[in-house]
């Protein structure tokens, strides 16, 4: 029990009010792929230990006390075990109070789940990793960090089931077993209604088999204590609610599945909206085992002046030559990329990349107002496979695209990873994209 008092009474004027909540397991056994809530429900009330009025509820969704079971890999919190809990002051009492909310993990979770991982980038808001960046990528944004010290169990609190709002975020370490600890505080508790989601999740891209089938217990508990006045008299805070810590946060797997790859059929392309400068940098991951069109483009553009291109297509019908053109510079390569993925990467100030090799040296010194286009140059589509696709304005990452199908609607496009946007085919007509096989893993 929290025997935490806001101030001592004062001429008997001032009252000092704990609740006390019974404790209310958030858990999960997950089989195979799927996941389900368990919502809970029992009333948990304090009283005004002076007049015995309720003040305070606190309303936990189930009815059981204890639920233990195992954590599913998953990309992010939506397949994590989750839990809810309603609370509000009564209307009646015309008082408000200051929340804690407080996580205890039980003796019997393995140790294992706790591990601190292998350094990796995160979006340090939601915590959820972000694959496929090294550290000179990761820390190009405001939305990404690099984490040298996280664990792959962890948890997040948000304001609905569509996770539409972050309210916090962490990583249960090794200190949680057996304790009580605060994971979100100083939180306003009124007269209306309001209701935290809590989400316990098992990060999939920094765990191994190491993790699977470990058990995972725990208890959590919500405390409010009454605010005499704003600001309080006794120390003088003004309490506020706390918005800076909202993040806007939609669930991807809720409306895109992944794919392995986009493939074209000679009609589709994306368009970036990019427009190259001296400085833009592009990396793609393709693939070519379909039909070899004619000049088709990996990446172009809208205009054909020689002394302005951004581009790189192949070399007649030869799948395994290909020529790359920036500014008037136009420089053949051989990239066979018929039986397997092969990544380039054309690097200002440097050159062609093919895999880590650099095959062909030169610089780009003109600009253009055209944006830039993957599948299609400005008179030719192409046939291919993409599997990822990068871009970079002054070593910035501005474009981190993935293969993915709107569930909505089933258009199969790019998702970039930057900005949470979709990014449809821009032909007005044809056939759509196809969408690779599921990944089974997250973007990146």
């Amino acid at each position: 029990m929290d025997n935490n008092v806001k101030g001592e009474n004062i001429n008997n004027a001032k009252k000092s009010i704990i609740l006390s909540l019974v404790i209310c397991a958030i858990g999960l056994i997950l089989t195979g792929g799927t996941y389900a809530y368990f919502t809970m429900a029992f009333d948990a009330t304090n009283s005004n230990i002076v007049t015995n009025t309720r003040c305070f509820s606190v309303n936990y969704t189930d009815n059981t006390n204890q639920i233990t079971g195992t954590l599913f890999p998953s990309a992010g919190p939506a397949k994590g075990l989750s839990g809810s809990v309603a609370f509000q002051a009564d209307t009646t009492c015309g008082v408000n109070g200051r929340g804690t909310f407080k996580l205890i993990v039980d003796n019997n979770t393995s140790s294992t789940l706790t591990n601190v991982v292998e350094p990796h980038c995160e979006n340090k808001y939601t915590l959820e990793t972000v694959r496929g960046y090294d550290i000179s990528d990761c820390n190009v944004n405001d939305n990404t960090v690099w984490v040298t010290n996280g664990t792959a169990l962890k948890y997040a609190i948000f304001d609905s089931t569509s996770r539409n709002h972050l309210y916090a975020a962490g990583y249960i370490d090794s200190t949680f077993i057996g304790n009580e600890k605060t994971i979100h505080s100083d939180f306003s508790v009124t007269t209306t209604s309001k209701t935290y989601y809590l989400y316990i999740w098992l990060d999939g891209n920094v765990s191994d088999n190491t993790y699977a089938n470990l058990p995972f217990s725990a208890t959590s508990r919500l405390d409010v204590v009454q605010v005499a006045s704003n600001p309080d008299p006794f120390t003088g805070d003004n309490y506020t609610e706390i918005t800076s810590s909202l993040y806007d946060y939609q669930s991807f797997e809720d409306n895109y599945e992944r794919g392995l790859y986009l493939e074209s059929t000679g009609t589709q392309y994306i368009d970036t909206g990019i427009k190259p400068t001296t400085t833009t940098d592009i990396k793609v991951t393709f693939s070519n085992d379909g039909d070899n069109i004619a000049y088709q483009r990996l990446f172009g553009q809208s205009n054909s002046a020689g002394n302005t291109r951004f581009q790189m297509q192949m070399n007649n019908t030869t799948a395994t030559s290909w020529l790359v053109g920036v500014g008037g510079t136009n420089a053949t390569v051989a990239i066979d990329a018929t039986t397997y993925p092969r990544t380039v990467k054309l690097v200002s100030g440097e050159g062609l990349y093919v895999g880590d090799e650099l095959v062909s040296s030169f610089d780009r010194t003109e600009t253009n107002d055209y944006s830039i286009w993957l599948f299609r140059g400005y008179d030719k589509y192409s046939s291919l496979k993409i599997y990822s696709a990068r871009i970079w304005q002054d070593g910035i990452l501005v474009r981190d695209f993935g293969p993915v199908l709107r569930k909505t609607d089933g258009a199969a496009g790019m998702f970039d990873l930057i900005h949470g946007v979709f990014y449809p085919n821009a032909a007005t007509s044809g056939d759509d994209f196809t969408l690779g096989e599921d990944l089974g893993e997250p973007l990146g």
